[in-house]
Parts: structure tokens; C-alpha cells; sequence
């Protein structure tokens, strides 16, 4: 019964091309699945769910939609081998399933800091992929470095666009409350995507992304000629409950450690974080008052950070975050009750070192 009524919902459909109320004759859909639809997507996960099954044990694998990621630690010549004969199988299951891949959509994006890595060239059947440095993906620009100034220039770019937008769009709009909510939907909303995988953790990158958010306030207090210093500009986040951007981020790198921490997540806690054990830690003076300051709920790191991308990853950063917190806020265990707390927390760590009562 379920089979005959999906054969009846893709069977015999039919399309037709309109411009300026000018229609094409119709022409009938023999593959796909209608766009827009709740059931399409689904049937079509349904229909590519084998493809993970063409790819070496230690080849990774992340299909989102139509989307498709593989990608392999390079340890030596053969893992190159080893990679190519993965994209001829994912070739070979494209011909089978009739989902010819395009390959001037494919491309190859190596991520190392090494200065001579190693190198090979990776086809797709009979067309060599391009490599490029850096590459969109899901909304989140990824570099060959892995550091997050090519997405943070587009993100300001974005969001200064979204901005003037507002600007000649919206100047009717006079009402403060209005304006916020503008503000908040139209463009802050651009920097909250993804925040705690590309986090800017340069001064420079932090300073442009809060130079935005500066310029909307002038906007939206109907104040764009005025200068703020720097405790003038948090008095009037502060009036409309804003938290500056570089705080915002912060909170929603905590907010995912808690859900991760606490199972909330499918997102799993890496190995080289552990919860401290106090029994397992050597009774010397530098250790005892690790003990006295710290908790049961206190993260360390059991590898020692070297480079850069490492120590401003998202669970490297953020666990020293969390341990930061009062052990009053970090034993709650209702995630809303936990996000108001942490909310509250930092607006008042704002308030203090800026000496703002």
C-alpha cells in the first residue's frame, strides 16, 4: 500500500517553463523529485542512503541533501591512491543510480600548514578536479589553513549589504523596538550561523564583526552621526539588550559544550577532554590548590596544544570558557534555566569591567 502510494505521488508528473505570463508546452518528468515538497527530500535521502557504503573504512563520509564530503587523513603516497579509488567508486555509483556528478562542482580542498605538502592529482572519471584554497560549505567558508579570516571578511561584507538594505528599505520605520527586531533578524542573524565553528579569534576579525553591529545601534537609536566611546556603545546595548558580538559567540560556544556535555547533542565530547579526577591527581602543592578552586564539573585537556588552528578550535577555547563559570551555573541542569543564567553572568562581567553599576 505505502509503495503504491509513492509510485502514485512521483508517477506521471509533469513541468512547464513560465516567463512574464508566457507558458512552455508541458513535458513530462521521468526522474527527481518534486522540488519544494515535504516527502522529496526524504525519498531522495531514502534513495542516495547506499552511497556511504563505496568508500574505504577510513575514508570519512557527510552527505547533507545533495551534498556529499569525503575526506582522509594523507599519511603517505598510498592514502592518495587509496582516496582516488574512492571517487572512482562514488563514480561508478553515479552511473548505476543515474546521479551523474558535475565536475566542475567538485573540488578538491587540502587542508594542511605544511609548506610542502604532499601532492596528487584527483579525477573524476576522465576530468582532473581543480583545487582551490578555500570552499562554501553549508554557509561556512573552509580554507586550506583552517582559520576563519576569509569567512569573517565575507560575513561582514554580507552584513554590511543586509544593512544598508535596512537603511533605504526601512527609514520609515521609526519605531526603536521595530528597528531592533530589523537588526536582529536581517543581519546579526548572519553572524549567529555557525558562530561556534568559525568563532574570529583575532582582534582584528572581532573588531571588524562589532564595527556592524556598532553602525546598526546608531540605526536603530536614529543616532548614525553620533561617535560612542567605548562604555557609551555598551550603555546602549545595554538599553536595548544587546550583548556585543564577541560575548554573543561566546555564550553560544557555552550553550553547545552544555547540550554536548550533558548528552543533550548527537555531537560527542572529543577524547582528549576529560572531567578532572581528583583521586588520580598527585598530592603536591600546585595540585592541592587545583583542588580547592575546582570542581567535579571542571574539563582538562589531556593533550598539550601547539598550533594555532588547535588551540582556537571550538572545544579547546570553550572548555576553558566553561571552567570559568561559577560552579552554581554550571550544575544546572535545565538547559533554559542554564542559558538565562549564562546570559545574565556575562551581562554582568560586562558591567564590571567596564564599571557600569
Amino acid at each position: 500500500m505505502l509503495l503504491k502510494f509513492i509510485l502514485n505521488y512521483l508517477e506521471n508528473r509533469q513541468q512547464r517553463v513560465v516567463i512574464d505570463n508566457e507558458m512552455s508546452q508541458l513535458t513530462s518528468v521521468h526522474s527527481g523529485v518534486p522540488q519544494g515538497s515535504i516527502l522529496g527530500p526524504l525519498l531522495f535521502v531514502l534513495f542516495i542512503n547506499d552511497i556511504s557504503e563505496y568508500v574505504s573504512p577510513e575514508t570519512n563520509i557527510l552527505l547533507y541533501a545533495d551534498d556529499t564530503k569525503i575526506w582522509r587523513e594523507i599519511k603517505c603516497a598510498n592514502d592518495h591512491l587509496v582516496l582516488q579509488h574512492d571517487i572512482d567508486s562514488l563514480y561508478q555509483w553515479s552511473q548505476v543510480n543515474k546521479m551523474k556528478f558535475h565536475p566542475d562542482k567538485c573540488k578538491v580542498l587540502r587542508a594542511t600548514l605544511k609548506h610542502k605538502p604532499s601532492l596528487f592529482d584527483y579525477a573524476l572519471h576522465d576530468d582532473v578536479l581543480e583545487f582551490c584554497e578555500f570552499e562554501k560549505d553549508l554557509g561556512v567558508f573552509i580554507t586550506h589553513k583552517l582559520n576563519w579570516t576569509k569567512n569573517c571578511q565575507e560575513l561582514v561584507s554580507k552584513a554590511n549589504q543586509r544593512l544598508g538594505l535596512l537603511k533605504r528599505s526601512c527609514s520609515f520605520t521609526k519605531n526603536t523596538n521595530k528597528r531592533r527586531t530589523l537588526y536582529l533578524a536581517m543581519v546579526r542573524s548572519i553572524f549567529e550561523h555557525c558562530s561556534p565553528i568559525w568563532s574570529p579569534a583575532t582582534a582584528v576579525s572581532i573588531d571588524r564583526i562589532e564595527a556592524v553591529q556598532k553602525r546598526s545601534i546608531k540605526w536603530i537609536l536614529k543616532e548614525t552621526y553620533s561617535k560612542y566611546s567605548k562604555i557609551e556603545y555598551i550603555q546602549k546595548l545595554i538599553k536595548l539588550e544587546i550583548l556585543p558580538l564577541k560575548d554573543k559567540m561566546k555564550v553560544a560556544d557555552i550553550l553547545m559544550f552544555y547540550k554536548i556535555a550533558n548528552n543533550l547533542s548527537c555531537v560527542q565530547l572529543p577524547e582528549y577532554l576529560k572531567r578532572v579526577d581528583y583521586n588520580s591527581l598527585p598530592n603536591t602543592r600546585k595540585h592541592s590548590k587545583t583542588i580547592e578552586n575546582k570542581d567535579s564539573l571542571t574539563y582538562m585537556c589531556t593533550i598539550r596544544p601547539v598550533i594555532d588552528v588547535f588551540i582556537n578550535s571550538f572545544f579547546h577555547r570553550t572548555y576553558i570558557q566553561w571552567n570559568k563559570l561559577p560552579f552554581e551555573i554550571r550544575k544546572i541542569t535545565k538547559f533554559e534555566i542554564f542559558k538565562t543564567k549564562l546570559t545574565d553572568h556575562v551581562w554582568q562581567l560586562i558591567k564590571q569591567t567596564e564599571g557600569i553599576g
